[in-house]
């Protein structure tokens, strides 16, 4: 089905869009790879992990800094900005900080032997790192209605729906998306029905937990701003976040996430390159590669550092593997021209290539039941700290739950020590 046009202003011109784009997707098509500056060496970014997650997309949205453009919907006639920049983000005249000190800026020893040049190094510093002014726009102050529930799940993947239909009373399910099902890769269905007594709210993020006077509350932000919830018991299915591998200029516009990079191609029909490699030796790593191929990417290859990808199923899918090589460094200045390589035996090479998509294991988002002093533990498998819970999901703190890849099992014992 065709989707309407839209027009929006970004920083003085107008952009075409359609019905269903996030802003991230709308410039994307339109040719705009550099959304931000690094606050430190002002280094130029683009979108990386499509879910809201990392603050490379981050723009001035209607008068509001820092907004995650890869999650706010287009619509017409708003007005849209790059912050922290001098001049324009396209040229950044602050990009000589990175050339000025090629090795560091420690900017809490820099001009230390006096104090007078302390105080306006540290203040000149500050300005030069900002993210973002305050918003111009006058925003008027609405009351929030406190809603209560029985159960409050926080998370609307598999997991987050599973759990809603499995719980009694009154059920309220928050996701950060637009839509439940999570991110979906190739050929995934998921049954997003669910039963009457569970009420759904969609583009909307659980802020924070926490229990006061024997009451435990959530605070969310919807579309219509802040709102709390009272509830029996949480149960958090949050999943993971996309991470960057270790190489030299990662965050280098043209690098992104690729489960993110196969849903933009496949959902939006954006398509910010042509030509990608794809770097890791996480089993979706294959997927990806295939999904950007069937999308119109043409495939470079598949960079498996571990070695642990299998070269029978990727040649069935017609996709070369370089197996336990390793990614060096992301060439090019502005834009992503190519991926530096060491192979096994120490010979280096360069893949050429414009877009690089990296496929790592998710880190759980464990946040949420950290904050109210539910254990967690680090999980290498993970790459990251998972909340414990014993088999039925129980953490450390007797109204949080967690399933999914949040949740990492241990020991009854352990749970008793911490009850």
């Amino acid at each position: 089905m065709a989707r309407a046009p839209l027009q929006f202003d970004f920083e003085g011109e107008r952009v075409e869009a359609l019905e269903g784009d996030t802003v991230a997707a709308a410039l994307l098509r339109a040719g705009v790879r550099t959304f931000s500056r690094g606050p430190k060496y002002h280094r130029p970014r683009g979108p990386f992990c499509l879910s809201g997650h990392c603050a490379q997309c981050h723009m001035r949205v209607d008068g509001e800094p820092n907004v995650a453009t890869c999650e706010t919907p287009v619509h017409n006639g708003m007005r849209v900005q790059r912050q922290n920049a001098l001049g324009s983000a396209d040229a950044d005249l602050l990009r000589a900080v990175d050339f000025l000190f090629p090795s560091k800026l420690d900017h809490h020893h820099l001009m230390t032997g006096h104090a007078l040049l302390t105080a306006t190094t540290q203040q000149i510093t500050r300005r030069l790192a900002g993210i973002g002014e305050a918003p111009t726009d006058h925003r008027p102050t609405t009351a929030s209605t406190r809603l209560a529930f029985d159960v409050l799940v926080i998370g609307g993947g598999p997991e987050g729906l599973a759990a809603a239909r499995s719980q009694t009373g009154r059920v309220l399910l928050l996701e950060q998306r637009a839509t439940l099902g999570g991110r979906r890769l190739l050929g995934e269905v998921v049954d997003t029905a669910l039963p009457p007594h569970v009420e759904v709210r969609c583009a909307t993020r659980a802020m924070g937990l926490y229990e006061e006077g024997g009451e435990q509350l959530v605070l969310a932000r919807g579309p219509d701003g802040l709102f709390p919830v009272q509830c029996g018991r949480v149960v958090l299915a949050t999943g993971g976040y996309e991470r960057l591998l270790p190489f030299g200029s990662n965050d280098l516009p043209g690098v992104f996430a690729g489960r993110g990079l196969l849903e933009l191609a496949r959902g939006l029909d954006v398509r910010p390159g042509t030509r990608v490699v794809v770097l890791g030796s996480d089993g979706d790593a294959l997927v990806v590669a295939r999904g950007l191929a069937e999308a119109g990417f043409t495939v470079a290859g598949v960079v498996d550092p571990s070695g642990s990808l299998s070269r029978e199923e990727a040649r069935a899918q017609g996709v070369v593997v370089l197996s336990g090589a390793r990614p060096l460094k992301a060439l090019g200045t502005k834009l992503v021209r190519g991926l530096q390589l060491a192979e096994s035996d120490g010979h280096e090479h360069e893949v050429s290539c414009d877009t690089i998509a990296v496929v790592a294991p998710l880190a759980p988002a464990y946040e949420l039941g950290a904050e109210v002093g539910a254990q967690a533990r680090y999980d290498g498998a993970r790459g990251g700290f998972a909340l414990v819970t014993d088999e039925a999901g129980q953490t450390t703190v007797p109204w949080v739950q967690a399933v999914g890849r949040v949740a990492l099992q241990g020991s009854a014992a352990e749970l008793r020590r911490h009850g």
